[in-house]
């Protein structure tokens, strides 16, 4: 097994670090486990690790490594995500939902540990139930964004009974994906953005640069995703867009408000965006059907953002995938 990429766990809790630990030995790492307090020093010592993952209490012990690794927080709680993002090595901050009867955040590990292993994420249909259907669509206008939008607005209120909040925040999601697909992706030959100017007029795009609508659910979750053929997409387009939104800031030197990302991310309990630079965009927005209420006295949680800009790192290390 010396072939296999090595994965150093931080927690205080040899529970839950045993419990990811497994789900990573699932994926084809090896793993050790660590307190916090002892640091990456130690026969895995963070120059042989290919992955570091820790509870976001012990985030600071990652920035030890002494060469780059992959990083991955989880957190039960409500963590600075811009602030965690901005770091290059980081990968994903996963929500940790002890006390829930589901698997979300040992499915979101999986998922992006396999991609570290070379794979790609999880597809939309990955991310829901074994059984659910999914369903796909080209847009090419505003006319299809405004379809798209009334379609899962439609599907939320007759088909799936959510609250009205849940439908307007399935609608919004939509709506900004595909508006950002339609509007910031397209470029020309010489990389000049072609409808960013002004992300009200009339578009119609060619076949080829068609924007791909995909969603499904499993009737506990609702899955939207939208992909473009650009590949344009940056983490530090995310990390800027949380923060103008949590400043109050609007950004509108290229059309839009500069917000909406961040507006996806609140509206949503789980976001994926996977870019192949130059070549490809995918972004999928998970929603609780059903979001859990509040409880007094107990850690609301938090949202799950993956968004790898170093993938294949792992593999690079390690055995080859099957």
């Amino acid at each position: 097994m010396s072939g296999q990429p090595m994965a150093i766990v931080i927690d205080r809790s040899r529970t839950t670090a045993r419990r990811v630990a497994r789900v990573l030995q699932a994926a084809g790492f090896r793993t050790e486990i660590r307190e916090p307090g002892e640091g990456l020093s130690g026969p895995g010592d963070g120059a042989s690790a290919t992955l570091l993952i820790a509870e976001e209490a012990a985030a600071d012990v990652l920035r030890q490594a002494q060469q780059p690794a992959i990083t991955a927080i989880y957190s039960a709680g409500e963590p600075d995500v811009a602030a965690l993002l901005a770091e290059p090595q980081l990968a994903a901050v996963l929500a940790y939902r002890p006390s829930g009867g589901r698997l979300d955040f040992e499915s979101e590990l999986l998922g992006l540990a396999r991609h570290l292993r070379g794979g790609p994420l999880p597809p939309l249909q990955g991310l829901l139930l074994w059984g659910a259907r999914a369903f796909s669509a080209e847009i090419h206008t505003i006319a299809g964004r405004a379809a798209a939008v009334e379609h899962i607005s439609t599907l939320c209120a007759e088909q799936l009974a959510t609250s009205r909040r849940v439908a307007d925040a399935a609608g919004e999601i939509v709506h900004e994906l595909i508006t950002n697909a339609m509007y910031d992706a397209p470029v020309n030959g010489d990389g000049r953005m072609r409808y960013a100017h002004d992300r009200t007029a009339p578009v119609h795009l060619p076949p080829e640069d068609a924007v791909i609508f995909r969603y499904g659910t499993d009737g506990i979750r609702l899955a939207l995703e939208v992909e473009d053929r650009f590949g344009r997409l940056r983490r530090a387009d995310l990390v800027a867009s949380l923060r103008r939104g949590a400043a109050g800031e609007v950004n509108q030197e290229q059309g839009g408000a500069g917000i909406g990302l961040a507006r996806v991310v609140r509206a949503c309990q789980s976001l994926l965006c996977e870019v192949e630079p130059g070549r490809r965009t995918r972004v999928t927005a998970v929603l609780d059907i059903d979001p859990p209420r509040a409880v007094e006295g107990m850690a609301r949680g938090g949202r799950s953002v993956v968004f790898p800009e170093r993938p294949g790192i792992a593999i690079s290390r390690g055995e080859p995938e099957p």
